[in-house]
């Protein structure tokens, strides 16, 4: 027997033949696109996440200004312990 393969496959089918150099090129680009792609998205994702967390920080300093403010007005109640601030008569108490 000098070809197995022939005795098997039928005349007109034959083993595909493995792949050449253009084709594993053809592979490397297309993967190399798609990885581009994801960089890119992820790039994005990240760029998106960056000013969420800014605006976040930046409402939270204006934030802290405008407590800081109303937290100057008005005297302590004597011998308030609680640790939470209050209102009375229109003014904020605050420990």
């Amino acid at each position: 027997m000098a070809n197995p393969a022939a005795d098997i496959l039928p005349p007109h089918e034959t083993a595909a033949p493995a792949p050449g150099l253009i084709e594993d090129a053809k592979s490397l680009w297309l993967e190399l696109v798609g990885l581009l792609q994801d960089r890119l998205q992820l790039a994005a994702l990240e760029t998106k996440h960056a000013g969420e967390s800014l605006v976040a920080m930046i409402a939270t300093a204006v934030m802290k200004v405008l407590w800081q403010a109303n937290m100057g007005r008005g005297a302590k109640p004597p011998a308030f312990k609680g640790g939470v601030p209050m209102i009375h008569a229109g003014v904020l108490y605050a420990p």
